[in-house]
């Protein structure tokens, strides 16, 4: 088919429908994935709805594409303008959400969420801590997209610095770019500075000499025995009041009860290794793992 070949108003209305269609299905598609990596213990009702939106967002933002082409495409010659129109609003439309979502909506349900500590905190004040965490982020953000508008590769006269100031075309792009370089670069400094020091314990690790099994075993026990009455005390504080349980103490008894599947492992696989013999061989290899 032609590109601006007269189809009549019928294609353009099943563009929209299909768009609709790819909207509810994105944002069903959303909400699985979040549901599915949410803790189930420590969730909130706002926390998930703005992951959900922002992650349709970031989707359809992507999804827009095809069907600016195939509104394009399927428009008569006097159509194309005005339909170019009105992807293009379509277009302003979700990148300024999107732009919400990341520098407003998203971090002031992060400091929410994180207001929230099973205390009976008044709403009201989580909103306004809340508020106050997420202008002193967009605050930064801001000065980082400042900054990046005066630095920007120019090879022109000093004369014309004005004119490079007030590009409209690149200098927008120019900022985008060193704001997200500046806190990819933060990022970078963590994971060289954690990957650095994994690596040094590597050898460490295999240097230094592990304690014997029934020395092992002992700790391990007592841990998961401190463990299961830690959980323990928790559920008999609200069985015997019979109130229900706020998220604090949800939240401690979900870590306890995960530490003490994994302390009972542990605990198996102790028994199972003093059972076999390839523990005592291990041994008189000790010395060989400092030459490794």
């Amino acid at each position: 088919v032609h590109p601006h070949s007269a189809v009549g108003p019928m294609a353009y209305y099943v563009g929209w429908v299909i768009l609709s269609v790819f909207i509810i299905a994105v944002i069903a598609f959303s909400l699985a994935v979040v549901k599915h990596f949410i803790d189930l213990h420590d969730q909130s009702f706002l926390t998930s709805l703005v992951a959900t939106l922002s992650l349709s967002t970031s989707i359809l933002c992507v999804l827009v594409i095809p069907v600016d082409v195939y509104v394009v495409s399927y428009s008569k010659d006097s159509e194309v303008h005005a339909r170019s129109e009105e992807v293009k609003h379509l277009y302003y439309a979700l990148w300024i959400l999107l732009l919400a979502f990341t520098f407003i909506i998203s971090p002031f349900a992060y400091f929410y969420f994180e207001e929230d500590d099973g205390e009976e905190t008044p709403t009201s004040t989580k909103v306004v801590n809340a508020l106050k965490y997420t202008i002193c982020f967009t605050i930064i953000v801001a000065i980082f997209i400042v900054v990046g508008l005066f630095i920007q590769p120019h090879s022109g006269a000093s004369e014309d610095w004005e004119k490079a100031l007030l590009d409209s075309q690149n200098s927008g792009d120019h900022s985008i770019t060193f704001t997200v370089a500046c806190l990819a670069a933060l990022g970078l400094f963590s994971w060289f500075t954690y990957t650095a020091s994994g690596l040094c314990d590597v050898p460490i690790g295999m240097i230094r000499s592990r304690p014997s099994l029934p020395v092992e075993q002992e700790r391990v026990t007592t841990e998961l025995q401190v463990t299961r009455e830690k959980a323990r005390s928790i559920q008999s504080k609200y069985a015997l009041s019979g109130r229900s349980m706020s998220r604090k103490d949800k939240r401690d008894l979900d870590l306890f009860q995960k530490k003490e599947r994994l302390l009972s492992k542990k605990v198996g696989r102790l028994d199972q290794s003093q059972r076999s013999g390839w523990e005592k061989i291990a041994s008189k290899l000790a010395p060989a793992r400092f030459v490794v």
